[in-house]
């Protein structure tokens, strides 16, 4: 007889950190008369059960993961003499990033100048660097600074645009992100200048003042 698990991927089954029920179906090739399949769980106590097989099947029974550490349990098919068939079950800890404040409320003006986002984060490891990432054709006018991983601030600064006046708003969007979550996006618009005051355009008025926008919110595994 052999035991096999067809739909398990080769790394393992991954949990995220919230709590569920997961069912894993496993086949017996050639199987024994009369003979029952049993299972045993290793490195899961406190918050994995594990149901006894019933027809091809277990019943997976995980609780939350509150702290940001993965985790990780073994569970082993016995069925006679044929070989054991190990099934790790990794957990996601309890990981995420928000950003906290920074996020300009109008249009970049059209001069120089810089801004910071603040922000908050949940990890196991304190040293887990974060990425920044800039849209390609942003780069040449929106750049990030060294992260005050101490303060939780990332610094930008930006260039005039010196597009024609009366232009339409040029964009950036920033993505922020950390090994194991998703990134959270921030759209950002800088003016061009105003047109100049005219009869035909009284007040100067050119471009837009609308704010900034974060996407993402928290990013915990699920």
């Amino acid at each position: 007889p052999v035991l096999s698990v067809p739909t398990l991927p080769k790394e393992g089954l991954a949990l995220g950190n919230v709590a569920g029920t997961y069912d894993l179906e496993f086949n017996v090739a050639h199987p024994i008369k009369n003979a029952v399949p049993s299972v045993t769980v290793s490195g899961g106590a406190g918050w994995l059960d594990v149901t006894e097989p019933d027809n091809g099947k277990i019943t997976l029974t995980y609780a939350q993961n509150i702290e940001p550490t993965p985790r990780e349990a073994t569970i082993s098919l016995h069925y006679q003499e044929a070989k054991s068939l190990d099934i790790v079950v990794k957990q996601a800890g309890d990981i995420w990033l928000n950003i906290t404040d920074g996020i300009p409320t109008e249009n970049l003006s059209h001069a120089a100048g810089a801004f910071s986002l603040s922000f908050d984060r949940k990890v196991a490891d304190d040293t887990t660097p974060i990425v920044v990432e800039i849209n390609e054709e942003a780069q040449s006018w929106l750049h990030v600074g060294d992260i005050d991983y101490d303060s939780c601030v990332i610094p930008f600064t930006y260039d005039a645009n010196t597009d024609a006046p009366g232009s339409a708003p040029r964009k950036a969007t920033i993505s922020i992100s950390f090994e194991g979550i998703q990134p959270q996006t921030v759209n950002i618009e800088q003016n061009a200048e105003a047109l100049p005051e005219t009869p035909e355009n009284p007040g100067g008025e050119g471009g837009n003042t609308e704010g900034g926008n974060t996407e993402g919110g928290n990013t915990g595994n699920e």
